[in-house]
């Protein structure tokens, strides 16, 4: 025989341990409220209305806890479906929030986009304010033409005619 020594066993993995409490309360009411059956009046209103969910929210109310307890113990993220990598989503809940940088360099970067959406809007007021200004100059100018052409038509057709009413200085005696 060689000089090794046997690797020593390894151990068999811990059960879980049955939860407690306020952990126990919550995975008991996403029970009631997957089978559709929650003991809160107002989540049985919904239920009835077919429009209960499945929520941190509704868990919560149904176990009679704060909604904090819902995201505190993983075997009730686990039920609601909340993963870690869920939990790490963007806004548009499609593509994973920003992961490998620091708190910081996440501060600086949305300080940035903020200083540019800023920069946009102001440049998209700028523009607007730009384009009523000049609305107002050619409100001006139409009717200022409206006025010109007003008095064209009113001028007589012969250049050499007194426009308006003739007054004889010296009447023509008539006979």
């Amino acid at each position: 025989m060689s000089g090794r020594k046997a690797a020593p066993p390894v151990p068999a993995a811990p059960e879980a341990p049955v939860p407690k409490g306020a952990e126990k309360n919550l995975l008991d009411a996403i029970a009631r409220l997957e089978k559709n059956k929650p003991t809160d009046p107002e989540l049985k209103q919904r239920a009835k209305a077919g429009k209960l969910r499945v929520n941190p929210t509704t868990a919560a109310l149904e176990a009679g806890c704060s909604r904090r307890l819902a995201y505190k113990f993983p075997r009730v993220r686990k039920a609601l479906g909340i993963g870690e990598d869920e939990e790490a989503t963007s806004e548009a809940g499609k593509e994973p929030a920003r992961t490998g940088k620091s708190l910081q360099e996440v501060v600086v970067q949305l300080r940035r986009e903020k200083t540019d959406l800023k920069r946009e809007r102001d440049l998209a007021l700028s523009r607007s304010a730009a384009l009523v200004v000049r609305l107002r100059q050619m409100e001006r100018e139409v009717a200022r033409e409206v006025r010109k052409a007003t008095r064209r038509a009113k001028r007589p057709e012969n250049p050499n005619q007194i426009a308006g009413k003739v007054h004889r200085l010296f009447p023509a005696d008539e006979e």
